[in-house]
């Protein structure tokens, strides 16, 4: 094998292997997107659930009225 063959073969998994690490970098971005977005969505039904308790709004659907 020569030389210049075996650079090439080196070269091309070398840019595989940069190309499969882009790819793992992208898919956990979009996962640590869609992860913080549904972390947003918990908080803020918290926080709503919380102020509606205040309020009184929740948890009176089983409260017997006398």
């Amino acid at each position: 094998m020569s030389f210049a063959k075996l650079f090439d073969q080196m070269r091309s998994a070398f840019d595989q292997k940069d190309e499969n690490k882009r790819k793992e970098n992208k898919a956990l971005d979009v996962s640590l997107d869609i992860l913080s977005k549904a972390a947003k969505k918990t908080e803020d039904r918290s926080k709503r659930i919380k102020e509606d308790k205040i309020r009184g709004v929740r948890g009176t659907r089983h409260r017997i009225s006398l």
